[in-house]
C-alpha cells in the first residue's frame, strides 16, 4: 500500500487479527474508521466527538449481541471516550486498545 493511512489501518488490521488468533477467537468483521481531519482536541463534548461517539454508538446498537475491540490514539482521546462507552456497554465492549500516538509508529500498548 501506498499511503500511511492504508498502512495504519492495515497495521491495525493486522494487529488485531493476531490478538484473535493469540485468544484462539474466530476473526469476525472488522470495522476501521477514519476520523482524519477532525480535531478532537476541543474536548468530548465538541461536535467531532460527538459525531465519533455517534458513530461507535450507531455500530453497538446495528448489533446488539455482538461483542466489540475498540481501537484508538492516545493522541485523539479515544481513552477518555472508549472508556465512558465501556461503561454504559459493558456487555458488548470487551477491550480497549490504545496506541501510543507519541512513540513510534508501532506504539501499542
Amino acid at each position: 500500500m501506498s499511503s500511511s493511512k492504508s498502512q495504519s489501518s492495515q497495521g491495525v488490521r493486522d494487529t488485531i487479527c493476531h490478538v484473535l488468533c493469540v485468544a484462539k477467537r474466530t476473526p469476525g468483521s472488522i470495522k476501521l474508521r477514519s476520523y482524519a481531519g477532525r480535531s478532537l482536541f476541543n474536548g468530548l463534548t465538541s461536535t467531532s466527538a460527538s459525531r465519533k461517539r455517534d458513530g461507535i454508538v450507531d455500530i453497538l446498537n446495528a448489533f446488539s449481541n455482538s461483542r466489540f475491540f475498540l481501537v484508538g490514539d492516545s493522541g485523539e482521546q479515544d481513552l477518555e471516550l472508549y472508556s465512558r462507552i465501556a461503561a454504559e456497554r459493558h456487555n458488548q465492549v470487551l477491550a480497549i486498545f490504545i496506541r501510543d500516538a507519541s512513540a513510534s509508529m508501532d506504539g501499542w500498548q
